[in-house]
C-alpha cells in the first residue's frame, strides 16, 4: 500500500465521520495535504506505533492527582487495532481519579478541525 497511501486512507477512515466526508471533501482534501507535508519519516512514524502498542500505563492512572479533561469525538470508534479512540478515551476516564470525560457529538477523530469552536469551549469550560 505504501506510506502515503495508509496515511491517506487511515487518515480519512479515523479522522471524519460519512456525512461530513461527503459534504466537505474539498476541506478533507486540504487537510490531508498539510498532513502529508508535515508527516515524519517512514521509520519514525513505524518507532511511534510500535511504542504505542508497547507502552500500557493504564496501571498508573489511579496516581494521577491533577484534575483531568479527557475528549474525543462520540463517533471516534474506529481503529487500526482492537480499541478504538472512543474506547481508550473512556478507560483513561475511569482509570484517573475524578476524570471528565467530555464526547463532542457527531464528530470521529479530527474534531479540532471541523469542530474548533464547540472543542475550545469544552476545554476553556473546565479550566
Amino acid at each position: 500500500m505504501g506510506y502515503e497511501r495508509y496515511a491517506r486512507e487511515h487518515t480519512v477512515t479515523v479522522g471524519w465521520t460519512k456525512d461530513y466526508l461527503e459534504k466537505h471533501s474539498d476541506k478533507v482534501e486540504q487537510f490531508l495535504k498539510v498532513r502529508w507535508q508535515n508527516m515524519p519519516p517512514l521509520e519514525c512514524f513505524l518507532r511511534h506505533v510500535i511504542a504505542r502498542h508497547e507502552c500500557d500505563t493504564r496501571a498508573q492512572l489511579k496516581d494521577i492527582r491533577v484534575p483531568t479533561l479527557v475528549l474525543v469525538g462520540a463517533e471516534d470508534h474506529i481503529s487500526a487495532s482492537n480499541l478504538s479512540h472512543r474506547s481508550s478515551s473512556e478507560e483513561l476516564a475511569k482509570g484517573i481519579p475524578n476524570a471528565k470525560l467530555a464526547l463532542l457529538p457527531g464528530e470521529c477523530h479530527h474534531f479540532f478541525y471541523t469542530e474548533p469552536v464547540a472543542a475550545h469551549k469544552i476545554i476553556r469550560d473546565f479550566l
